[in-house]
């Protein structure tokens, strides 16, 4: 069964100087299982479209997937933070977005369901994120962690064409999105992924 930890910060998404944090209560949140079970076959439909999956395959990602539960305005992933999983957005908008030096932000892209999301350098170098992740609407997602998902690469070979298949699509999605970046506004940008 999977947990949602409520994390409760007085300061927002960015750590400064003044920063102050509230203890409050962490909060574990049982999530329905068929919310679980109707999104993997989702997830299972949409990789199979490029090859077939096992059984053995299907199994493990039913073991290792994780369901999230997002509120509008809550963070997936806050300044600073290291991006241990790729998620699928079942339901919901999220926005990722740059801060400049005034802690001005800055939207970079906007991601409706049925769409993989990740920090994309932080996922993939480890490293903290400079571009936080933010509920526009409430949300339900999967999410896997990147050693769970690694392991399924190295063995489950049929998992590798779908893997390409969707890492090159949305190389194609941030080559047209920076695109657009140099082009609109923020508002803009927000109507046209409606």
């Amino acid at each position: 069964m999977s947990y949602i930890v409520v994390d409760v910060e007085s300061d927002g998404p960015i750590p400064h100087k003044y920063s102050m944090v509230s203890f409050g209560t962490v909060s574990f949140l049982s999530l329905p299982i068929h919310i679980k079970t109707l999104s993997m076959e989702e997830i299972i439909e949409k990789f199979s479209a490029f090859f077939p999956l096992s059984e053995a395959l299907i199994n493990y990602l039913l073991s290792v997937v994780e369901a999230f539960d997002l509120r509008k305005n809550d963070y997936l992933l806050k300044y600073g933070q290291t991006c241990n999983y790729m998620y699928y957005l079942q339901q919901g908008l999220l926005r990722g977005y740059h801060l400049d030096e005034e802690w001005k932000e800055t939207s970079s892209w906007f991601m409706r369901e049925g769409n993989f999301v990740t920090a994309v350098k932080s996922y993939f170098t480890g490293q903290p994120t400079l571009e936080p992740i933010h509920a526009v609407e409430d949300c339900q997602l999967l999410g896997i962690h990147r050693d769970h998902l690694d392991h399924a690469y190295l063995n489950f070979m049929e998992f590798n064409l779908p893997g390409r298949k969707l890492t090159e699509k949305y190389y194609v999605l941030a080559d047209e999105r920076a695109s657009l970046l140099r082009r609109l506004s923020a508002t803009e940008l927000y109507l046209q992924r409606l």
